[in-house]
């Protein structure tokens, strides 16, 4: 049976710990007495509160903000402060590696989905600027489409 939400899996134990939406969940070698689901790793490379994970409620998007001056890496990158999330991301914390799950049960007919995709992130976020000869390009190609459509009706 699949499991849907959004959770974390250590690869080294095959634990899983599903993340609070609410509350930062904890990456860390101690317990926390802070809110918020623990994700308890015993190893002397971790610290005691390693790292966070959580949801911004304003931009509806996970993120990896690492507390620890040992580091720790998403990817094989390595993240200083805070980092965003997609399904399947590797998070590597002293010699364990944890992945990131977004999984939601779709409608009957519908397929299942990463909630985000990296490859366009970038194409959405920036604006595409032109140039004023681009501008007016544009708008002589839209005035053409626009009287080859009339003449094209005008015969019927």
């Amino acid at each position: 049976m699949d499991k849907f939400g959004v959770f974390i899996v250590n690869q080294n134990s095959n634990q899983i710990w599903d993340l609070s939406f609410e509350q930062k969940n904890i990456i860390g070698r101690g317990l926390s007495e802070e809110p918020g689901t623990t994700i308890l790793i015993p190893n002397p490379t971790v610290s005691k509160i390693h790292a966070y994970i959580y949801l911004d409620p304003q931009e509806h998007r996970w993120y990896f903000e690492n507390k620890s001056k040992n580091g720790s890496k998403v990817n094989g990158q390595r993240v200083l402060e805070k980092f965003p999330l997609i399904h399947g991301d590797q998070i590597t914390i002293g010699p364990n590696i944890l992945i990131f799950y977004e999984r939601f049960r779709a409608d009957e007919g519908t397929v299942e989905i990463s909630i985000l995709d990296r490859v366009g992130e970038d194409f959405f976020s920036q604006q595409a600027e032109m140039s004023s000869e681009e501008e007016v390009g544009l708008i002589v190609f839209l005035v053409l489409i626009v009287l080859f459509i009339c003449l094209f009706f005008s015969r019927f």
